[in-house]
């Protein structure tokens, strides 16, 4: 089992470094992770959980779950989070810190957007052909990690392909006349 303490960060840390064994955006609580299963010990306020690693189908259906006429309820979200992925569940009144901790580790960073589940899912269907089925038991964060490289890839690609065809490039003739005569 990996045993890193950097409980306390400071808040203006780099949150890149937040997915590193043993940080957290919660400074509050310590995390550990045991490389072989991919599982994280959460302790903290004398309670201590395993987090176990959610799959992109888990997270779809908590989010349906959780949503209410186009809103999140996120009093629902900690609840149904903590009791899907911790064992045991934390207090209820460490819910929402160890919910914020399952989040970091999952990926979830403040002022990253991440894409709509369902346009995710189309992306990975177009460029891969993978479908719900293909999906539903892969690592979320995982999923996240590719559908972020193809993003990347698209956009490398348009850019590149808008600079072969810009000004001057696009397939048509340019003609530049230079006239040697002397003025007279």
């Amino acid at each position: 089992m990996s045993s890193v303490h950097p409980h306390r960060a400071p808040p203006d840390r780099d949150p890149a470094r937040a997915d590193m064994p043993g940080r957290s955006s919660v400074e509050e609580l310590s995390v550990d992770q045991d490389l072989t299963t991919g599982r994280f010990d959460v302790e903290g306020f004398g309670h201590r959980a395993t987090l176990r690693p959610w799959t992109w189908g888990e997270r779809r259906r908590l989010l349906a779950a959780c949503t209410r006429q186009g809103a999140l309820d996120p009093d629902e979200l900690i609840e149904i989070l903590c009791r899907l992925v911790y064992e045991p569940m934390p207090p209820a009144a460490l819910a929402p810190l160890f919910a914020c901790a399952a989040l970091d580790r999952f990926g979830a960073r403040p002022g990253r957007a991440a894409a709509p589940l369902e346009d995710a899912e189309l992306l990975l269907a177009r460029e891969l052909g993978w479908g719900p089925r293909e999906l539903d038991e892969q690592p979320a964060p995982d999923v996240d990690r590719l559908v972020d490289r193809l993003r990347s890839e698209r956009a490398t690609a348009a850019e590149h392909e808008a600079g072969a065809t810009g000004p001057g490039q696009d397939h048509e003739w340019t003609v530049i006349r230079i006239d040697d005569q002397e003025r007279r």
